[in-house]
């Protein structure tokens, strides 16, 4: 399962160091972007509503683990009130982020040690293995909303967050 919508981008002959990807005006930064070797928060987009986030060369898995250490870190230097503690009413608050914000049809991915136990019966659960060891993440089934990844092969990904703050919950333990 992945975090993001993933486009494959089209074949072409030779790969871009960036892409412009639209974002909708009624969105507030700040957007999580790929770099040439991190990822970069911005604030705001262009007044043409275009995001520019850089081709990277890194394995999926990595890219979208680093993603959610990202967020986690701005979520609890911000206090967007996105990150929760592995606990059953840490996951409760995590759905309760996402319906906050009208976000229907959540699931959950989590990593192999993740105690499902902590997680509601009827809700989705994927086991992931670029999810953090013990962590879990709650996200709208329809990955539209969090953002999108361009795929150009040969693990060279553009990935743009335009909901980092809303659209993604964490669930996880204190970061060291």
């Amino acid at each position: 399962m992945e975090l993001t919508q993933v486009i494959m981008a089209p074949d072409q002959q030779r790969v871009p160091l960036l892409m412009e990807v639209p974002v909708s005006r009624a969105l507030d930064g700040p957007f999580l972007v790929t770099s040439s070797k991190d990822f970069l928060w911005v604030s705001n987009a262009f007044p043409n509503g275009m995001i520019r986030a850089a081709v990277r060369t890194v394995p999926l898995e990595f890219l979208f683990r680093d993603a959610i250490l990202k967020v986690a870190e701005m979520s609890r230097e911000k206090c967007w009130g996105s990150v929760h503690p592995p606990t059953s009413s840490g996951v409760s608050e995590a759905l309760s982020h996402l319906e906050e914000y009208g976000l229907e049809n959540p699931c959950v991915l989590a990593s192999s040690s993740f105690d499902r136990g902590l997680i509601p019966d009827d809700l989705p659960c994927y086991e992931t293995n670029w999810v953090p060891e013990n962590w879990a993440v709650v996200l709208p089934f329809d990955r539209t909303f969090v953002g999108t990844t361009f795929d150009f092969d040969e693990n060279r990904f553009a990935l743009v967050l335009h909901n980092a703050s809303r659209g993604i919950a964490v669930v996880a333990p204190e970061l060291r």
